[in-house]
């Protein structure tokens, strides 16, 4: 039961981290596509309630998911920081391509023009960012919950 602690708290920490990046996505997305001049304070918080909701819909599974790989990856030994902010990327940008991919084939139902290439290439790289956060919060909390093999000591007599 100890070993699945520290990857479901990555798994809450992915998930948490995805779903404030996916209402930052939504609304860059929303401001970008409607412009940014927007008269009416509640249409504005109506069409960003709306894509957050779907954004959070297709992030939170990939991004929860990916932190706890993170978690499970960080738990197996001992890694660099260049390690983690290489997998932590890596990881970020799969996940973000996943929910693009997921994105496009329920909401745009397949079509793909450049305006969806380009919000796909943004979630990637908020995803990535996010990813990066989570590994690197994991990595500072690892000691919290895996305790490092105790060395026996041994009397020289």
């Amino acid at each position: 039961m100890k070993k699945l602690i520290f990857p479901l708290y990555g798994f809450l920490v992915g998930a948490a981290l995805s779903v404030f990046a996916s209402i930052l996505f939504a609304m860059i997305a929303i401001m970008l596509l409607f412009g940014f001049p927007i008269y009416d304070p509640s249409e504005l918080l109506v069409m960003m309630g709306y894509a957050g909701l779907y954004s959070v819909m297709f992030a939170f599974l990939p991004g929860a998911s990916g932190g706890a790989y993170l978690a499970h990856w960080l738990s197996v030994s001992e890694r660099t920081a260049s390690e983690v902010t290489r997998r932590g990327l890596l990881v970020g940008a799969i996940a973000g391509l996943i929910t693009s991919l997921a994105c496009i084939g329920f909401v745009f139902y397949g079509s793909v023009d450049w305006t969806v290439l380009g919000f796909t290439l943004l979630a990637m790289a908020i995803a990535s960012v996010t990813s990066l956060l989570a590994a690197r919060f994991l990595a500072k909390k690892k000691s919290k919950f895996i305790q490092p093999p105790a060395q026996h000591l041994t009397p020289d007599t």
